[in-house]
């Protein structure tokens, strides 16, 4: 994992602290909403995805077009590799559909991190 990628796990898990597990989860998935979603008029969606084991990505993914499934496989590896600054930077570049399937799935693949790491239980 990046240097840079730990640094943003220390900072988002400030950010979480001292709510319950799902309020948790909402909150991490709001932290990196305001990153992503900060410099534009789009917001998150509001459905929430259904975990596709062979996937990195929200399983409402799979039924979106390829290119934009990709798209988000790639912002996600992004930010294992380079950070989550560099992939949220990409991110705003994107359309709206691609900035959410990002959005969602570097939220349960940081949530997954945190809970490995013990940072939530």
């Amino acid at each position: 994992m990046h240097e840079s990628l730990e640094r943003d796990i220390v900072e988002l898990s400030g950010k979480i602290e001292g709510s319950g597990i799902e309020a948790r989860k909402e909150s991490l998935k709001n932290a990196i909403g305001e990153k992503i979603y900060e410099d534009t008029k789009e917001g998150p969606k509001t459905e929430t995805p259904i975990p596709n084991p062979q996937s990195p990505l929200p399983g409402y993914a799979q039924n979106e077009p390829e290119d934009a499934r990709l798209r988000g496989e790639k912002l996600v590896d992004l930010a294992w590799h380079k950070g989550l600054v560099a992939a949220i930077n990409e991110a705003k570049k994107s359309d709206p559909l691609t900035m959410d399937i990002f959005h969602d799935a570097i939220t349960e693949k940081l949530y997954e991190e945190f809970k490995k790491r013990k940072i939530i239980s």
